[in-house]
């Protein structure tokens, strides 16, 4: 078990879970705007178990999924950290994704970026990872948009296997971003005045 790892930037305090986030993070995920892209919690005890485990992940290796709370407000804004997806996802190998999910109060603010670029220092810098993947529905133009901004680049699509064969939400894109690709812009992430539109080279 590792001592579990507090961030912080200007607006935002990534922090271990504690008992308090249950309720807000439930509520937020029963949001329509918020599981159109991700699998539903068919009830609060499957919304609490999934807590649970990203609580049970943290103490045992110090990191993963933070709670994200906003330093103005002291409110629950929702998560962002990485885990390893397992052969379950479709991936096609073993990888860390970055990932983030927050409540629509806090959509359109920067929240989301600002999170994600300081979980994406530690995961380089501390933890000294080689890479990092991200991936979404192909439906998902505000997620993907992000990972473009993050200096993400399209890998491939594939299909998640977390939603069922004719779910519009299985066709999903793999963006990645190397350690020598960010060290290589020293931290620095351009955006994009006009997001792109993911395309693949044709046969």
């Amino acid at each position: 078990m590792n001592a579990p790892t507090t961030l912080s930037t200007d607006r935002i305090l990534l922090r271990p879970w504690e008992d308090r986030d249950y309720a807000p993070f439930c509520a937020m995920s029963s949001d329509p705007r918020v599981y159109a892209f991700l699998p539903r919690f068919p009830d609060k005890s499957a919304c609490d178990a999934f807590v649970d485990k990203l609580r049970a992940n943290f103490s045992r290796r110090g990191w993963g999924f933070w709670a994200l709370e906003n330093k103005e407000s002291g409110e629950f804004m929702g998560m962002a950290g990485m885990h390893e997806p397992g052969p379950e996802f479709g991936v096609g190998r073993p990888c860390v994704e970055i990932g983030w999910r927050l409540a629509p109060a806090f959509w359109g603010k920067g929240f989301a970026f600002e999170a994600a670029r300081e979980v994406m220092r530690f995961a380089f810098t501390e933890l000294r990872l080689e890479e990092l993947v991200s991936f979404t529905a192909v439906g998902n133009k505000r997620s993907y948009v992000l990972m473009q901004r993050l200096g993400m680049e399209l890998e491939k699509e594939f299909d998640l296997l977390l939603f069922p064969p004719g779910d519009p939400n299985r066709a999903s894109y793999l963006y990645r971003l190397t350690r020598q690709q960010w060290l290589d812009r020293n931290g620095q992430v351009r955006i994009r005045a006009k997001p792109r539109e993911p395309s693949f080279p044709q046969n």
